[in-house]
This record gives structure tokens, C-alpha cells and sequence, in this order.
């Protein structure tokens, strides 16, 4: 699931002594979430029975932070640390199970000059063992910790998914970012946990604009997760209101903005916008594999592809199982490489790109669908990365590498 949302909170406290609005604005806030095409919506303290059926109500997921004392040097106060994993431990129990929680991050961009103080690596190792405590009580809950680019050295190892706060105001800086982001995130799916536009200093037209294209920016980049910071300009820290900044979708008393309205107008995406693409299948003797490699390839959310399997003159069943899928284009050669193979293929091809796969692997539902928009990249880049798995593994998440400068030759 591509998690795209906003993200919700705090408030000041409502008549319930909560720190969240009251159950009518609530309810109205998370409809027209909705309605803006989110799916999932990111807060910072822990949901109530209100709040979690509000999300039910409105086919939302939540990704929940949990609170603790992060801004003093916690590593010195064994108190805090306790409190902090107790907390964890709390609400792994509380929502582990809950369908509507997407899942829960232990912690929130700690303050770089702290982190330094109380030295990396012991940080990193508590929000490690902040991880391992969620864990061991939900043990199927997604978990991780939101950085930010001044500490992006504290990914916790055992992570599920790495999570970083971006707020780069430069689309060409923000997609290089995003190429690095990818790097650090070895194979983890990445999720933008926060990127916003502060629309009381840019204006709501140069905000409308941001939201734009960094969203197209996310998706070129083959994100597992994008979150707008924030839905309203409604914003409550410190015991008091935030009125520096307006970043958002709305206004304190709801009223659209123009990102808000640019979310709401954006037509929906075709399929004939996508480009066709020819996925190949070089096999020889690979019975005892393609099988499972041709039911996932059935199952990919991309909207245009064909699959063909060159057969480079197998003597197994590998004819009798490409043809049990209809949507498989067969083709036969006399035994010639793999090479000769693929060349095969891509004469026989009738897509703008071409994807190769082998037969022993399991492509992700979401492979093509993740590969198709790197094409939109200007040209001097190639495109690398895992494509598939041999267990269930993450999603594939892509590799950047700049080609290098044609040598001249000797």
C-alpha cells in the first residue's frame, strides 16, 4: 500500500481534556482528507477511540507517533528511559493489531545539536531498543523512527521502513535529495514522513505550486510513502498556539487553500498515459520456478505491459506452464545463450520500455509501477535496483546512479 497523507495535530485540548478537536471537526477533518485523495493521515500522540473510528468511518489509516521527553539528554535520566519504553510497549499493546494503524514511529527528529551532545551512536542504539520493544509486542506492526536531514545518520538498523522529514524548498535539490534518501534506505521502502510550504511567508500560490511537483517528484522517486505537513494551520506546541507559520492544506477555521483546491481539481491518472512495457522471461529448463515468477508478474498494478517468456530451448514443462496464463506470449529458440535470448526479446517486444526478469524470481506487485516513472528522468541516468525476491521481501525500491562520462577510446 502507497501511503499518501497529511499529517494532523497537535491540538490544544478539546472539552475531554484530549489534545484533539472535538468529535464534529473531527470527523469533518478526516471526510474531506479523504475526499483530497489521502489515505493515510500521520499524528503525533496517541489515537482515541474517537479519533481510530473516525478513520474507520472514512476508510483512513493512521501512522502514529508516540510522544515522550525526546528534547533533553534522555540518554542521563534512566527515568525517561524507562518512560519512553514503557510507552512504546503501551502502544504497540494498544494498536498492534488494529487495521487502522498503518504503524507507529518511536520518535521524531531529535535535535542535532542534542544528538551530538549525547553522541550518535548511543542514540541510534536507544531508538534500536525502542524498536526491539514494539516488537516483542507487535510483533506484525510496522515501526521506525522520523529523522531529518541534519541526523540522517540515526536510521535505527532494525527498522521497518525509513523515515525521514524533508523540507528542501527546491525541486532539483529535493529529487538529488531523494537519490541519496534511497541510498541510506538499503532496500527499505522510504517514506517522506513530513515536507510542507509554509504559505504565510511563500504565498498559497507558490505553496499550491510546491505541492505539485514534489508530489510528482515522490512518485518519480518510487517512495513508499509521501505525508503533506500538515492539513491545517491549526497547530498546538508548547502549550501554546503556532501562529509563525500556516502550512496548511487549510486554514485554522477550514478554509481551503489553493494546494487544497489544486489536490481536489487533479484528474485522475489514465492508464493511457502510461507507457507500454514489454516484460521479458529468459528461461531454459526453469520448470521448477516460472510457474510462481509468471503468477506474480499476473498481479502487477501497472496498467500497460505485456509479458513474453523466450524459451531457449528447454526440454522440461516450461512450454506446458507459460501457456497456462493467457496474458504470456510463448516463444521457442534453439538452444543460443542468454544473450541470443534476450535479444530475442526485444525484437519480439511491442513496449516502449523493456524489463527484464528471470525466472526464478517473484517480481513485486508494485515493480513496474515503481520502474515506469525513472523513465521521466532526464537523460544521463541509469536506472538500477532489486526487482524482485526469492522469499517475501520488501517492495523494490530504486538505486541512482550517474553514467559515467564517455572515455575516449584507445
Amino acid at each position: 500500500m502507497y501511503l499518501r497523507g497529511a499529517t494532523y495535530g497537535p491540538f490544544k485540548p478539546n472539552a475531554q481534556s484530549q489534545p484533539w478537536p472535538e468529535e464534529a471537526r473531527l470527523q469533518d477533518d478526516f471526510r474531506k482528507m479523504a475526499e483530497l485523495g489521502f489515505n493515510t493521515v500521520r499524528v503525533y500522540e496517541l489515537p482515541t477511540g474517537t479519533v481510530l473510528q473516525a478513520a474507520r468511518d472514512h476508510g483512513l489509516r493512521l501512522l502514529v507517533g508516540v510522544p515522550w521527553t525526546q528534547h533533553v539528554d534522555f540518554l542521563s535520566d534512566p527515568a525517561i528511559q524507562a518512560e519512553a519504553i514503557a510507552r512504546v510497549q503501551d502502544a504497540a499493546r494498544r494498536f498492534g493489531t488494529d487495521p487502522v494503524v498503518a504503524g507507529l514511529l518511536v520518535g521524531n527528529e531529535i535535535e542535532k545539536t542534542l544528538v551530538r551532545w549525547m553522541r550518535p551512536e548511543p542514540v541510534r542504539r536507544f531508538l534500536e531498543k525502542l524498536i526491539s520493544a514494539v516488537k516483542t509486542e507487535a510483533p506484525d506492526l510496522p515501526v521506525a523512527y522520523a529523522s531529518y536531514p541534519s541526523t540522517e545518520y540515526l536510521v535505527p538498523r532494525n527498522a521497518d521502513f525509513v523515515a525521514f522529514n524533508v523540507f528542501l524548498e527546491n525541486v532539483d535539490r529535493f529529487a538529488a535529495y531523494l537519490k541519496r534518501l534511497q541510498i541510506l534506505a538499503d532496500g527499505k521502502p522510504l517514506v517522506i514522513s513530513e515536507f510542507g510550504l509554509d504559505s504565510k511567508t511563500h504565498g498559497e500560490a507558490a505553496q499550491a505550486r510546491a505541492l505539485q511537483w514534489q508530489q510528482e517528484t515522490v512518485q518519480r522517486s518510487a517512495v513508499a510513502g509521501n505525508f503533506w505537513f500538515s492539513f491545517t494551520d491549526e497547530w498546538h506546541r508548547g502549550g501554546e498556539e503556532v501562529t509563525a507559520w500556516e502550512f496548511g492544506l487549510v486554514t485554522r477555521d477550514r478554509r481551503p487553500k489553493l494546494a487544497s483546491e489544486a489536490l481536489a481539481a487533479a484528474p485522475a491518472e489514465t492508464p493511457a498515459s502510461h507507457p507500454r512495457i514489454s516484460v521479458i522471461v529468459c528461461t531454459r529448463n526453469g520448470s521448477a520456478t516460472l510457474r510462481n515468477c509468471l503468477v506474480a508478474l499476473g498481479t502487477q498494478t501497472y496498467a500497460n505491459y505485456e509479458v513474453l517468456v523466450i524459451d531457449d530451448g528447454s526440454t522440461d514443462e516450461t512450454s506446458e506452464i507459460a501457456r497456462e496464463f493467457p496474458y504470456v506470449k510463448y516463444h521457442h529458440q534453439p538452444p543460443g545463450g542468454l544473450s541470443a535470448a534476450r535479444n530475442h526479446g526485444m525484437r519480439l517486444a511491442s513496449g516502449e520500455i523493456l524489463a527484464y526478469t528471470d525466472d526464478d524470481c517473484i517480481p513485486d506487485e508494485d515493480w513496474l509501477k515503481c520502474l515506469a516513472p525513472a523513465f521521466d528522468e532526464p537523460p544521463g541516468w541509469l536506472r538500477a535496483g532489486p526487482t524482485c525476491r526469492r522469499r517475501p521481501a520488501i517492495s523494490p525500491r530504486p538505486v541512482w546512479l550517474p553514467l559515467p562520462e564517455p572515455q575516449p577510446m584507445c
